[in-house]
This record gives C-alpha cells, structure tokens and sequence, in this order.
C-alpha cells in the first residue's frame, strides 16, 4: 500500500487480484487516510468494488426493462401494461438521465406525477422494479461502498381508502347518457361495459380482456380469468338480465374473439385506457366529482354484496381476492347468492332500467 497526495488528499495506491487500484481517501490527515485505504482495500476484495465497465443511465437500461417484462411468462397482460404505462410517465423525469449507480433518495425525491398519490406510487413501484432488476443483473450493488452513493429508498405517499360509491342516482344519470351517442365517450362499449362492471364487480382491464367464449348464455354465467397477479384467482360470475340484453347485441351472433374487439388493431382488444378515457369524459360532461371513477364500480357491487349478505367468503370470492380461503364446490351455490342480491338491487333501481332500456327489463 503507498500513499501520495494530490493537493491537500491524501491518494492510496494498492494491488487486488492483479488488479491496480489507485483511489482518493478524501483525507487528509496520513491516520484517517490509512484507515480509508485499508477499508477500501478491504472491501474491493470483497467484491464491492468490481463494476461493469458500463453502467447505463435509467433511460438506457428502461429498454432493458421493457423487454424483460413483455417476456416474462410469469406476469399478466395487466401487469405488462401497468408496467409500461408507468416507465412512460417515469421516463418524462430528470432522473432518467442519471447513471443506476448514481440515483439516490434524494433524486427519488424529486419525482413529481400528475394525479392521484396512487399514481405516484405506481411510478416509484416501477422505478424500484428496475432498481432491484439491475440488481439481479449485477450491474449494481445494493450495498454500496462509504465511497459511493446510497442505494436509494422509496417512500410512498399515503393512499386514501375508497369511500365514494355509485349510488342510484349516479346510475340513472349516468344511463341516460349513455342512451344518448355522444362524441369522445364509445357510448356502445361503454354503455355494455358500465352494466358489466356494475353487475359483476370485474376489474377494468377484466372487462376489456373478456372473450365471447367467456360468457354462458345457457347458464347465466361469465368465466373470469386470472387478470391482476400470478396468485390471482379467476372466478365465475352471475350475468344479471340487463347485462343479457346488452350483451346478446354485443356479440351479434359471435361464438369466439374479444367481447370489446379494437377499432385500431386488428387481432386486439379495446384497452383499459379506452374504457377509463371514456368514463371520464362522461363524468366531466356530467359534473361527477373525481373521486368517482371507473373502479368506483367494483368498491360499489363490493359493498353491496357485503351489505346484503355479510357474507365476507362471498364477497372475497366474488372479487377475486385470496386473502378468504373457502371450499371452490360451492362455487355454483355462490353465483346463485350473487345472482339474486344483484337481481333484487335492479329491481329497486327501476328508474335505472327504464332509462336504460327504454322500458323496465327486470322481473
């Protein structure tokens, strides 16, 4: 080990492994530098202070990110897209410029995202995917040397619980808009798909997901599949009578493809973003406040089942949640439950079903 210095820092010159390291101490008095280079030296023979030759900016190893996640077999089509739409509004950031080794809690810090705090921890959730992937890949380390920038923390901001709910009011207003063909708003899609997510509960990227094989006329019944996480349960749920009506207009005949087929791609779905893009213009034009969205539904029929039944098994069964663990054997008994509670709900909102359907359909 030898010593020299350069202006008032003492510099530290030391061979690892055949390997010849000369590094700043950033001291200068000669103890506090020995006890720096010894420590280094240390922990270079470790391993902390082998890097790549090339350590990428964010932006750079984004791409990387982006075809890791369309080739994992284990994610979703939903979780591929909530990846994607994330990196987009991540990479509008000035962080991106920065090296991986280089990003800190501080520039973590300075991430600002239009929206809701939910919106904002979905980006900081992508950001630390990446993070721990360059990790996996070797390219940086979580435990950095005292020489080196801390690996960042990522602190969420707090989410407010789903309080708002689509009350019987909402519903006949927002049916007679939807009876109306109004610009901006794929009143056709979005008038099946409002019946849908009101009468089934289903996640909005279920419902753009769903097949016309899905649906059992016979039966009365829809087949949901695995859409939000690996461990995700799928389900089958009741189609109430309005939902019948709409969607026997809906698939026209069809006994295959995509339930809400894509205007713009050919092969593909509508997406989730379409749906959502269009239940907010409608809310703008009917003066909704914001805290009622798509997903309001889901909180909504979630709600109700519970309310009407106290049944908690059949409520985590109807979402789709695995936190209850019950028999699936009964899984034909718990349609019928969720088949009547929503029966009798439309049958209350008659005002509902006569906007909608021009005449009540429910009996």
């Amino acid at each position: 080990m030898e010593f020299y210095k350069r202006g008032k820092t003492i510099w530290c010159d030391f061979t690892v492994n055949g390997r010849r390291y000369r590094k700043s101490t950033k001291q200068t008095a000669k103890a506090a530098a020995e006890t720096a280079a010894f420590k280094m030296q240390e922990q270079i023979q470790q391993g902390y202070g082998l890097k790549p030759k090339h350590i990428p900016t964010l932006a750079e190893y984004g791409k990387t990110f982006l075809e890791y996640i369309e080739k994992h077999n284990k994610l979703t089509d939903g979780s591929k897209e909530h990846y994607i739409n994330t990196w987009k509004r991540l990479s509008t950031q000035e962080i991106v410029k920065l090296r991986l080794d280089r990003i800190t809690t501080k520039n973590v810090e300075t991430i600002t995202v239009v929206g809701s705090n939910a919106s904002h921890n979905a980006v900081l959730g992508t950001l630390s995917r990446i993070m721990n992937l360059a990790v996996e890949e070797g390219i940086i380390r979580r435990d950095r040397t005292p020489y080196e920038p801390k690996f960042p923390k990522f602190t969420y901001l707090e989410v407010p619980k789903r309080e708002a709910m689509i009350e019987a009011e909402d519903d006949e207003r927002i049916s007679a808009f939807l009876k109306l063909k109004r610009r901006g708003c794929h009143n056709g899609s979005l008038k099946t798909a409002w019946a849908i997510h009101m009468d089934t509960g289903m996640r909005p990227i279920e419902v753009a997901n769903l097949r016309v094989e899905h649906i059992d006329f016979q039966n009365m019944k829809i087949t949901v599949g695995k859409s939000k996480t690996r461990n995700g349960r799928g389900r089958i749920l009741p189609i109430s009578q309005r939902m019948k009506d709409l969607l026997i207009k809906r698939v026209d005949g069809r006994v295959e493809g995509w339930l809400f087929p894509s205007p713009k791609l050919p092969g593909k779905p509508i997406t989730r973003g379409a749906l959502t893009n269009a239940f907010y213009v409608m809310r703008k034009r009917l003066n909704f406040p914001k805290d009622k969205k798509l997903y309001t539904t889901r909180h909504t029929f979630g709600t109700e089942i519970m309310n009407r039944t106290g049944d908690p098994y059949l409520v985590a069964d109807a979402m789709g949640h695995k936190d209850l663990k019950t028999g699936r054997i009964y899984q034909h008994k718990k349609v019928e439950q969720i088949a009547k509670v929503i029966q009798e709900r439309d049958v209350e909102r008659t005002a509902f079903n006569d906007t909608f359907y021009g005449t009540s359909s429910v009996n």
